[in-house]
């Protein structure tokens, strides 16, 4: 359902093209994609007390001249995702110097290892510390800046960290007498804490309001964001690269 309810709100309809992705998507045909329409007009037009959408010409069609209510009715895919499936060629993403990503073997054990809450002996590379074998109980795969991280309990520093899961050499099942520890000891995961992005100081007039509009902030240039503890250094800000020719115009950080 969110799927059809986002072609509604980002192309305003979901008619033959969206149709189509929407079958290759999920697999489905023609009927089964009918039956879908029709089940979505009669539960999103319950959920708001009014005809807001109706079938017409194998089609949904928006009924309401004021468009669509403000708040979805369904959980919706991300505006990117939406695009990548509906837009075919016509929509590009452009990969980022994004982190490598950890090898098959080494995903597939950590896996493993979360699912049967056992804990894991591995090889880590560490930027600071180099390389070493430790014992983690795992507990979840966290995409964060970029970067899949393991947060988990290191058993030889008797503490919860993260890991980067690409610097993991090598991974397996730790012996059995070793025994799982569980995340509901991990105070900083549970933790919230509030994270700022600010334009700065010094922009004004009309850059000022491209940045306000591009970060989606408000009318004091600020815009607060919840995150866990255990995450927010991985967002705060970070030194730019110099060879990248570009400034962020805005600051993340924890307010004091």
């Amino acid at each position: 359902m969110g799927w059809i309810e986002a072609s509604l709100r980002f192309a305003g309809q979901f008619a033959s093209g969206e149709k189509k992705a929407y079958m290759d998507r999920f697999g489905l045909g023609p009927g089964q994609v009918s039956s879908d329409q029709a089940h979505f007009a009669q539960e999103f037009n319950e959920r708001y007390g009014s005809i807001v959408v109706e079938v017409g010409k194998g089609k949904l069609n928006i009924v309401q001249s004021t468009g669509l209510p403000p708040l979805p009715a369904f959980e919706m895919p991300s505006m990117t995702e939406w695009l990548q499936v509906m837009m075919g060629s016509a929509f590009l993403k452009v990969d980022s110097a994004r982190r490598a990503e950890p090898s098959p073997t080494v995903l597939h054990s950590v896996v493993t290892a979360i699912r049967k809450r056992m804990p894991l002996d591995i090889v880590y590379l560490s930027r600071s510390s180099g390389k070493s074998r430790r014992i983690v109980s795992p507990h979840v795969i966290v995409d964060v800046a970029e970067r899949l991280h393991l947060r988990g309990y290191d058993h030889a520093r008797n503490r919860f960290s993260d890991f980067v899961l690409s610097r993991i050499q090598e991974s397996g099942l730790a012996d059995a007498g070793i025994s799982f520890v569980p995340p509901d000891r991990d105070e900083e995961w549970r933790r919230r804490v509030t994270i700022e992005v600010r334009a700065y100081a010094d922009l004004d007039g009309d850059r000022l309001q491209a940045v306000i509009q591009d970060f989606g902030l408000n009318v004091q240039a600020s815009r607060l964001l919840q995150h866990r503890a255990a995450l927010a250094r991985y967002l705060i800000d970070m030194p730019m690269d110099p060879n990248s020719g570009f400034a962020s115009p805005v600051s993340v950080r924890i307010p004091d």
